[in-house]
């Protein structure tokens, strides 16, 4: 009697643990296409708005950097006081850094003040969309270890290149947002695990229950 109620006992576990096994791999494979597909597709809308909002500002731009050639001292205050209006406006909507470059390099307007205002801007990518090379943006890690993502875009005058905009955006907000929809899918697969736990224990006792008087 006893090795018959160990046997019911180890057939039951066994449907306990393929069941469990079967729906955790099951899990795995969804969960692994969900958070890859969900990382991949907030990473595109990322990238994508930020290359719209950088082609948005190089329009906003063009006429302050027009208006800054051949004016005298007077009136090229006033442009670049406009200008500097429209770097600060898109940096409180979108939280980015900013900075607009003229054909030399150098920054005339800056989200982050006065002080970088005359500086050379040495970056590579700004160079290359000054000399009409495209596909400048790539992500970059600052010293405190933020993620973010930088997008040089050429301002065009007709056909012409006349100066660059350079935003820079943080991605922490983004990975945060990824990591707390990852916590919530995890627990809600360990909830069903829970679940499924329980119905395999039920199903098992089914399958089992009329092998008991044969046994």
């Amino acid at each position: 009697m006893k090795k018959r109620f160990r046997f019911l006992q180890t057939v039951q576990t066994k449907l306990i643990i393929i069941h469990l096994l079967m729906i955790l791999v099951a899990m795995q494979l969804i969960g692994i296409y969900f958070y890859k597909t969900m990382e991949t597709s907030f990473l595109n809308n990322f990238k994508t708005t930020l290359n719209n909002q950088a082609t948005l500002l190089a329009e906003y731009v063009r006429p302050y950097l027009s208006g800054t050639r051949g004016t005298s001292g007077d009136e090229e205050a006033i442009v670049r006081d406009g200008l500097d209006n429209v770097v600060n406006n898109f940096n409180k909507i979108s939280g980015a850094e900013i900075q607009v470059i003229d054909m030399n390099r150098v920054i005339i307007s800056s989200s982050s003040g006065p002080t970088e205002v005359q500086q050379i801007n040495t970056q590579l990518e700004v160079i290359r969309a000054l000399n009409g090379i495209s596909g400048n943006e790539w992500d970059v890690v600052d010293s405190l270890g933020v993620r973010k993502r930088a997008v040089v875009a050429p301002v065009l005058e007709g056909s012409n290149i006349i100066g660059a905009v350079y935003i820079v955006q943080s991605m922490e907000d983004l990975f945060s947002t990824i990591d707390r929809i990852k916590q919530i899918f995890i627990a809600g697969m360990l909830i069903a695990l829970g679940l499924t736990t329980i119905l395999g224990v039920v199903l098992s006792n089914t399958i089992t229950h009329p092998i008991k008087p044969i046994t």
